[in-house]
């Protein structure tokens, strides 16, 4: 079956070499060291203390997407693109965000992103987070100056400070106008509106959970991990636990189809068959029934009323279907 492809399926992140860092590290001039030596430390104070949290992602995403913009690693988020610079792409995935984090925002930080996933998992989540407004910056250009000479207004009491942008770009779509700008040209926001504004343009939604369910989300995340990891463990023990739960698991979600009168949907996943795919030769189409190739097609079979064994070799799941049916 095919699906659209996205930066995550032609790059892995590992191909980020310590010696990627180091090129990075070794071309910037002392100011700009000097600029990510400060966010470095902003990430870290964000990490550790939540309070002001909305402060310094505003702090945040004005170093890194404005300050930043001509220095920041882009070129790493465009390997295995048609496109030939960031300002050409027109669409983003939830995955395309995780990406930017890690082979933009970690290498600017000096750091792999799976070594800072590993030891300081909220440092990793400060990045992840402020990665769509991030993007969205780079891609717009709406972070300016107030009437004031200012990037930031000075907050009174606990509100946090909010930042000064153009609503050139939100002005565009009714459903912001009227939310967030009312019209107006420009105007400070909070950086909650901002990651709100961002995610709605960059992903189609104003939160990227707000319209997911939780069996959603979590699917969500098993499908990123099998992206890239489809072994089972070396250790015995290990891989029959694995063995097990995935027998479980498929077992359940199957289940759940069946409830919902999904038949077609099941049959397909039986089949797994890339039946949308007819410019390939049958050896060439991706499913199940072509992993083994050693073994011929699989075929599969029912009784009939008379316990007679009716053979169905199916194509794609409708054909499974209608085949099964016109056995008596």
């Amino acid at each position: 079956m095919s699906k659209s492809k996205t930066m995550i399926d032609v790059m892995d992140t590992s191909d980020i070499s310590k010696e990627d860092i180091k090129n990075f590290t070794k071309s910037l001039n002392k100011d700009v060291k000097t600029t990510l030596a400060e966010t470095k430390k902003l990430v870290l104070s964000r990490a550790d203390n939540a309070v002001g949290g909305e402060s310094s992602d505003a702090d945040l995403v004005y170093n890194f997407a404005y300050k930043l913009r001509d220095v920041l690693p882009l070129k790493n988020f465009m390997r295995g693109r048609d496109e030939n610079n960031f300002s050409q792409l027109k669409e983003f995935t939830v995955s395309d965000m995780k990406l930017f984090t890690d082979v933009v925002l970690c290498v600017a930080m000096e750091e792999n992103a799976d070594s800072i996933a590993e030891n300081d998992s909220y440092f990793y989540r400060v990045l992840r987070d402020i990665a769509c407004p991030i993007i969205y910056e780079l891609k717009y250009k709406v972070i300016q100056k107030g009437a004031d000479g200012k990037f930031f207004s000075t907050p009174i009491g606990r509100k946090p400070k909010e930042i000064y942008i153009s609503f050139s770009d939100v002005n565009k779509f009714d459903k912001l106008k009227n939310k967030y700008s009312g019209g107006k040209p420009a105007d400070y926001v909070s950086f909650s509106t901002f990651n709100a504004i961002a995610n709605f343009r960059l992903l189609g939604k104003e939160n990227d959970n707000d319209s997911k369910s939780p069996l959603l989300r979590k699917l969500e995340n098993l499908y990123n991990y099998l992206v890239k990891n489809k072994i089972l463990s070396q250790d015995p023990t290990i891989k029959a636990d694995e063995i097990n739960c995935i027998n479980f698991v498929v077992s359940d979600l199957m289940l759940m189809l069946d409830r919902d009168n999904q038949f077609n949907q099941i049959a397909d996943t039986l089949t797994f068959i890339a039946d949308d795919e007819p410019q390939l030769d049958q050896d060439e189409k991706e499913g199940l029934v072509n992993f083994h190739k050693h073994i011929g097609n699989v075929h599969f079979g029912k009784f009939d009323s008379k316990k007679v064994s009716k053979v169905i070799t199916a194509q794609t799941g409708e054909d499974f279907l209608k085949q099964a049916k016109s056995i008596n």
